[in-house]
């Protein structure tokens, strides 16, 4: 990564903050979900455009993909669930070589507000926290895999898979270097939904030698992949926090595995015991 040459822009991201309004507890799909209080910094982010295959899941816990649709009905919560979801999960089983990719869940996302879906997430996060991870599993079972109780105890992951509907304009992807991010830079939160159910995430504290990546020109047919869970413990990137930065409208779906968007549980084949 240190061939790259730089190709710097200095974006205002929103970190941890101790004792913040409402970053311990974020109730989701409140008109105020993002009028916390937080830390706010300028920091400097590198563009990975026209590098992409540097970029490895399982290293820095992300990947930029030509991820093309054929899927346009998003205004059909059925056609997603069914012939989207689909795609998604045959898009993932390939890429990752895995025996298993269960979607299970998605959201729109929109800068404009006059438009449907939710707005950019405005915080460096991820969904779910290492502890979290699996009691969503275990206390959702629309969540669960077939043979979860199974699954559980083998290796799995869960992934975001990102795409932009229409060009990215503005409230671009910044995604954080899982190696510039050790578990010491994260702080638990609680994310609680409108139907009763919770969730916990991570969100990412300031520390020193953190870096951030965005991919520029975000277009229709590209995708970003994001780790959000690794049940591996051997150095392997478990998760990548990442944040819609304060910048240029998209709308993009984002499809999860995990509690947001298309979430896709993965296992990969030549990684687990058979």
């Amino acid at each position: 990564m240190d061939s790259m040459p730089d190709s710097l822009t200095h974006v205002l991201l929103n970190f941890y903050q101790a004792g913040g309004k409402g970053i311990e507890e974020i109730i989701v799909g409140s008109p105020k979900t993002n009028d916390l209080d937080f830390n706010s910094h300028l920091v400097e982010i590198r563009d990975a455009r026209g590098h992409e295959v540097e970029f490895k899941l399982d290293v820095q816990g992300f990947e930029f993909l030509h991820a093309p649709s054929s899927f346009a009905n998003f205004d059909n919560s059925a056609a997603i669930k069914g012939a989207y979801y689909a795609e998604v999960a045959a898009f993932m089983r390939a890429h990752l070589n895995a025996s298993l990719a269960r979607p299970i869940n998605q959201v729109l996302r929109s800068s404009d507000p006059s438009t449907p879906g939710a707005r950019p997430a405005k915080f460096l996060h991820s969904d779910w926290s290492y502890a979290g991870a699996v009691h969503n599993l275990d206390s959702n079972p629309d969540y669960q895999p077939p043979k979860w109780s199974h699954l559980r105890q083998s290796h799995w992951a869960a992934y975001s898979v990102w795409r932009p509907l229409t060009p990215v304009t503005r409230d671009a992807l910044v995604l954080a270097d899982r190696r510039t991010v050790p578990d010491s830079d994260l702080r638990p939160y609680k994310s609680s939904y409108q139907n009763g159910t919770a969730s916990e995430g991570n969100a990412l504290a300031l520390a020193e030698g953190q870096g951030f990546w965005w991919w520029s020109g975000m277009r229709v047919g590209e995708g970003v992949v994001i780790k959000l869970f690794d049940s591996k413990l051997d150095g392997t990137a478990r998760c990548a926090p990442r944040s819609e930065g304060d910048w240029g409208g998209r709308l993009g779906r984002e499809a999860e595995c995990g509690d947001e968007g298309d979430s896709l549980l993965g296992r990969r084949e030549r990684e687990v015991m058979k």
